[in-house]
């Protein structure tokens, strides 16, 4: 008679994938969701930014700064692609409610952290 082995499990067997509840997708799209929008919402922010630098107009025209508006422009299509890309890597990686769990209290105490700093 042959027993079992005791040791570590197979990667097949942790490999399974576990099917996923109607609450764990929902959840997932609200957090993929967020991070899109805050993206691009950050995008907006910093593109106009940079459009104020580099033509050097707001209310009234002074001297230009080409050099700082394409650097705000470069980090608005960072912001911009950034956000679809963290959602992109949350949506592929965070296949358990703990994991899920990690990206919303992730997501939700940076503006936290941002007001308790004082920014």
């Amino acid at each position: 008679m042959t027993q079992p082995s005791q040791g570590a499990p197979t990667a097949a067997a942790i490999a399974t994938p576990v099917a996923q509840s109607g609450w764990l997708t929902a959840t997932k799209v609200l957090i993929a969701t967020t991070l899109v929008l805050a993206g691009a919402g950050g995008a907006a922010v910093s593109g106009f930014i940079a459009s104020v630098l580099y033509s050097g107009c707001f209310l009234t025209c002074s001297e230009r700064n080409p050099v700082g508006g394409a650097l705000f422009g470069l980090l608005a299509l960072a912001l911009l692609v950034g956000g679809g890309v963290l959602a992109y890597v949350m949506w592929r990686r965070a296949r358990t409610w703990r994991a899920v769990r990690i990206w919303g209290v992730v997501l939700l105490s940076l503006p936290v952290l941002l007001q308790v700093g004082g920014f």
